[in-house]
């Protein structure tokens, strides 16, 4: 079995040999800190999704966090990726790390329509590494599958940016949602849905 400090060195060198995209570590360490803290507070029972996951990196640091901090069990994430070749490399390296507090599945599909087919307020975090130019679409159907409370996290919010209508539709809606962006190298923009159903 791998730990996880084992597994992030491997599947890092793996997605780069591989020319598989990831996040950056920084960007680990960003979503690693966001994950553990809203898991701890809530104790347990936390629903994950990693949208555009690639060869799961960032599933990686989500899980980590889900682990540490799940003291009472229930928590999972699930990786979503359109690509099963890309996937594949996760699953044979996540499949060896250990994890008690956490469990992680895989989807090969379209992160939107999966997103889609949750019901509402089902979802506590989702990190969003899709299509930019999606960026929208994904934001406004989490607004009603996020749980009041859940964050979302997009990747890339300074290179390559995503469209100003997205970044505009934040604003116009600012009694759903508040957010800011970690200033990683490309960019975390993190969200907290704080209205809605």
């Amino acid at each position: 079995m791998l730990s996880f400090r084992e597994a992030e060195e491997l599947l890092r060198r793996e997605s780069d040999r591989l020319y598989i995209p990831r996040i950056d570590v920084e960007d680990g360490y960003a979503i690693y800190t966001a994950v553990y803290v809203y898991a701890a507070l809530r104790g347990g029972g936390v629903r994950a999704i990693d949208a555009g996951a690639g060869a799961g990196y960032s599933t990686l640091w989500i899980a980590w966090a889900l682990e540490d901090a799940c003291r009472s069990g229930g928590c999972s994430v699930v990786a979503i990726e359109r690509f099963g070749e890309l996937l594949n490399v996760g699953r044979r390296i996540l499949g060896r790390v250990r994890m008690e507090r956490a469990e992680l599945g895989f989807v090969e599909g379209d992160a939107l329509r999966y997103i889609e087919g949750q019901a509402p307020g089902t979802i506590d975090i989702a990190f969003v590494d899709v299509d930019k130019h999606q960026y929208l679409e994904v934001l406004k159907l989490l607004e009603t599958r996020l749980r009041r409370g859940g964050v979302a996290m997009f990747h890339n919010a300074y290179v390559p940016q995503p469209p100003p209508s997205f970044f505009r539709y934040l604003e116009e809606r600012a009694s759903i949602w508040s957010h800011s962006i970690v200033p990683t190298s490309m960019g975390i923009l993190i969200t907290v849905k704080k209205g809605g159903s």
